[in-house]
């Protein structure tokens, strides 16, 4: 059943997001190689989770958000209002 409308709880977002996930993980692993800066490298490695998880919230927002093709439904209007009916699904 297509959607109305969606609502999203909980999105993340960060103030640093020119630092990828991938380079502050891997300034992480550097400073934890080289012994130096526990707590900037565990920053950094939290900064990398968050960029995973907001990289993650906006691939499956934007499966929600893209429109419809046309050839997968067809609208038809009925006494009782509007209805879809996807192809495939009866």
């Amino acid at each position: 059943m297509p959607l109305a409308g969606l609502v999203l709880n909980r999105v993340h977002t960060t103030g640093a997001s020119s630092l990828s996930a991938a380079r502050s993980a891997a300034g992480a692993e550097t400073l934890e190689e080289a012994g130096e800066h526990p707590v900037t490298a565990g920053i950094l490695r939290l900064h990398a989770e968050r960029m995973r998880m907001i990289e993650r919230e906006q691939s499956l927002r934007g499966r929600f958000t893209r429109p419809t093709p046309q050839w997968l439904s067809s609208t038809s209007q009925h006494s009782r209002g509007t209805c879809t009916t996807w192809r495939g699904y009866g």
